[in-house]
């Protein structure tokens, strides 16, 4: 991008002058005049300092990080890049290895965040292993305090009726007195609890009060079965967040730890398991005592602390995994990448970084990149603009160059025959261009699709989670044994050994569409054009995408179950308001990948997405 070549010339020029003032580049396409006061601080102050990249999407926020990485390198620091989407992270660590910078290769590593706060349970006293067992009695004597509590409060508060069609809104009274009187972790039950009624019994409009009592207790005892029966079972993802707590005590205090959890009791195989951190080793250094225990952590944290963290789209990240990092860097020698609260798709509030969990402030350099996108086109910026003012999210881009960009919209339905012919348009317009087929095109696909996969068996999973409220969430997913039919349409049925074009299918083995798994690393070749899910998109980027069936993903995630949450606090929003912003916040996410060539497929014309495209044609 031309945000890259300027700060590639900055990066040549800084060490030719002391000069900090604004330069000016200009190519055939475009000039931009860059005030580099607050980069140039950046790169001298990082070691006291957190640095802070913000913007919108596509501004460059991914670029700043990977100079910043690139200088690290160059002064033979080891860098690590940390993110949430495990095809951007192979992506960047494609980008860094195969550049010209020289520097030894166990000084940079990429990874997702899952996989590094997984390798953080591990490594602190294999934490998994410590929390299981307790856990399991911890959760079902919450769940019941917590049944018990609503039932006070209903009865307190003369609640005759619960409504199940707006959870917030048409419950409002009962929800503020929960908030105000009781807790966030209740008033988050309580959501969960009329959300299962919600699916449990779509034709009916309210649950009366002497039907409360039953169901309450009804639904009480399904989560704790669940957690009985299930919890053992990957307790990293079931309960993330008080994996998230544990690492986060033992960093502050490894001797509560130590006694919380009664590890001087433990069997001499159970401290094996500990000391050894999961590891198969017959030698321990360690012995079961409190003094060897935090020698053991703190052997761990200087293991971790040694390269410098660069942490993207780090908007979505949790208080607690905020908190770990500041824990293990002490505010500073680390570098975030943060959108805004548009970009927010994996927790309700954006997580705020010039802030630790006190409120205290710390020492921030921040590089504020606005609302100027380096990476779309005019035609992409007044679409999404369009879209977010439709559904009155704040976005507002800004284009940072005179290129217009394409934009197909096809609201004629699925038709295989159009695939295929922009497929081919697009990979060799690319080739064109000088781009790989890994950077060319990228094919955005609806896991739900029953027309791009073909199902041999579908079956259904009742899975759940435990939120970072210690509730249990109910998810009722469906599986199945399917062939992704992509790689087939885009060579018009040829067999295998006559096909023109290669698909890497990023994420389509794994049970969950989203890129949560913590131990299952894909890697793609550069001659392979790359095909996901929706949900695995963020922060990718190609010179053409296209987008299948935009209006049925848009339909999928309004059923999310966080969707009606979204946006809780503004009281001012319907049930269906937050289903909208919450779905289009995603759809907006996918439309913001394009470097040059946005392809739109809808389903249906008809579709409420469908009819806001054709508002939007007919506008133009």
């Amino acid at each position: 991008s031309n945000d890259l070549k300027i700060y590639e010339k900055y990066l040549t020029e800084i060490d030719k002058t002391t000069d900090i003032e604004s330069f000016e580049l200009t190519n055939q396409k475009q000039s931009k005049k860059s005030k580099l006061t607050t980069r140039i601080l950046a790169d001298k102050e990082i070691q006291n300092n957190l640095i802070i990249i913000s913007g919108k999407a596509g501004s460059g926020k991914t670029s700043e990080l990977l100079l910043l990485i690139k200088k690290r390198l160059e002064d033979k620091q080891a860098t690590r890049y940390i993110t949430y989407n495990k095809l951007l992270v192979n992506q960047v660590k494609n980008i860094v290895t195969n550049s010209k910078i020289s520097f030894n290769f166990t000084q940079f590593s990429a990874i997702s965040i899952h996989k590094q706060i997984y390798r953080y349970g591990r490594n602190f006293g294999n934490i998994l292993f410590i929390m299981t067992y307790k856990r399991i009695k911890e959760l079902e004597n919450s769940q019941q305090i917590k049944q018990n509590n609503l039932l006070s409060c209903l009865q307190n508060a003369h609640v005759s009726y619960i409504d199940l069609n707006d959870i917030i809104n048409n419950n409002q009274q009962l929800f503020n007195i929960i908030r105000h009187h009781y807790s966030e972790d209740l008033y988050d039950f309580t959501y969960y609890f009329i959300k299962d009624l919600q699916t449990k019994y779509p034709q009916k409009d309210r649950i009366d009060n002497h039907e409360i009592k039953k169901y309450l207790e009804e639904y009480t005892q399904k989560t704790i079965d669940k957690i009985s029966n299930g919890f053992q079972n990957n307790v990293f993802l079931r309960d993330y967040y008080n994996v998230l707590s544990n690492i986060l005590l033992i960093l502050r205090d490894s001797d509560t730890f130590y006694d919380e959890f009664k590890l001087a009791s433990f069997s001499p195989s159970d401290w094996h398991k500990v000391a050894s951190r999961g590891g198969k080793s017959e030698n321990i250094i360690y012995q079961n005592n409190k003094d060897d225990f935090r020698k053991l952590v703190n052997r761990s944290r200087g293991s971790f602390s040694r390269y410098v963290p660069f942490i993207d789209e780090a908007q979505d990240c949790h208080d607690l995994e905020r908190d770990i990092f500041f824990e293990l860097y002490h505010k500073k020698n680390m570098v975030v990448a943060t959108g805004g609260q548009e970009q927010l798709i994996r927790h309700e509030h954006e997580c705020n970084w010039k802030v630790d969990s006190t409120g205290r402030n710390h020492n921030i350099i921040e590089i504020e990149k606005k609302n100027n996108t380096f990476r779309l086109g005019q035609k992409h910026i007044d679409l999404c603009n369009y879209l977010a003012s439709e559904f009155e999210i704040d976005l507002n881009l800004k284009p940072s160059h005179l290129n217009d960009g394409e934009l197909i919209i096809d609201i004629m339905g699925f038709n295989e025959a159009n695939i295929l012919n922009n497929f081919k348009s697009f990979a060799e317009k690319g080739k064109q261009n000088g781009y790989f087929p890994s950077e060319s095109v990228m094919v955005i696909i609806e896991s739900s699709s029953t027309k791009i996969f073909q199902k041999h068996q579908t079956y259904e999973n009742d899975n759940f989670i435990i939120n970072e409220h210690n509730n249990v969430v109910l998810k009722n997913e469906r599986h199945g044994d399917k062939k992704c039919l992509l790689q087939q349409i885009i060579n018009n049925g040829k067999p295998d050994n006559r096909q023109d074009y290669r698909v890497f299918y990023h994420n389509m083995n794994n049970q969950s569409v989203d890129d949560t798994e913590y131990d299952n690393d894909e890697e793609f070749g550069i001659d392979e054009y790359i095909a996901l899910f929706y949900e695995s998109c963020r922060g990718s980027e190609a010179f053409s995408v296209m987008c299948l069936e935009l209006d049925e993903f848009y339909e999928r995630k309004k059923q999310d179950t966080i969707a009606s949450k979204f946006l809780s606090e503004d009281l001012l929003l319907t049930e269906n308001q937050r289903k909208q912003k919450y779905a289009m916040t995603w759809v907006l996410m996918a439309l913001t990948r394009a470097i040059d060539t946005l392809y739109i497929q809808i389903s249906d014309s008809n579709s409420e997405l469908g009819k806001i495209f054709q508002k939007y044609i007919d506008s133009k």
